[in-house]
């Protein structure tokens, strides 16, 4: 009997560690709430490149290798009251660009976003930059836009669509995309000067090492 026990204990101890040792640490990167919408097809939503189930369910670009990962395209409406849209692609065909996603009520993003966008202003001939917004209807994007005046592009993206097939769960989140559509950084947290100049040296490097 107590033979048996133990073997019993063995085996599901050995199921616990297997389990333990495949199963993805519970870390923010892959605790990431996949969707705001059900369906995985949206009106614009293109690819830059077929990207595997495997990497889409890994899901945040926060723990992607920098060079590797050639993230999903997309296209967006913009918030500048002239109905115009913009491909990711065609964007950053001839500089690097600076995606963030961001929201209206997050006040992280209400501090960073103006120093950001002073940011850019010194920077704009080396850099694009467009804040993607998480979700939130168009009036309240317009309404907040509407008492900046931000030189940066601001997007809608009502559905979710961006921000659930770049694996974002947060505000805040930015990502610094080669010309070449590949992740150069991703992280989470302001942009200061310093941080935004080391994002420059970054794609300055990966440019080099590419030619």
């Amino acid at each position: 009997m107590k033979a048996g026990i133990a073997i019993m204990v063995a085996v599901v101890g050995g199921v616990a560690a297997l389990v333990f040792f495949t199963a993805p640490p519970q870390t923010l990167e892959n605790t990431i709430t996949r969707s705001v919408l059900e369906d995985d097809t949206a009106a614009g939503e293109t690819q830059a490149r077929v990207i595997s189930p495997d990497e889409q369910r890994a899901g945040s670009l926060l723990q992607a290798d920098p060079f590797f990962l050639e993230v999903p395209d997309f296209e967006v409406a913009l918030a500048n009251g002239n109905g115009d849209t913009i491909k990711l692609s065609d964007l950053a065909r001839d500089k690097p660009t600076l995606v963030g996603f961001w929201a209206s009520w997050c006040h992280n993003c209400q501090r960073n976003l103006p120093i950001q966008d002073e940011i850019f202003q010194d920077y704009k001939d080396q850099v694009n930059v467009i804040e993607v917004n998480l979700a939130e209807d168009r009036s309240s994007v317009d309404r907040y836009v509407n008492n900046q005046d931000f030189d940066f592009l601001v997007a809608y993206d009502e559905r979710g669509v961006v921000s659930r097939n770049w694996g974002i769960q947060y505000t805040n989140t930015h990502a610094l995309i080669d010309t070449d559509g590949s992740l150069i950084e991703a992280f989470s947290g302001d942009v200061d000067r310093s941080h935004f100049e080391q994002l420059l040296a970054a794609a300055s490097a990966n440019t080099d090492a590419e030619s």
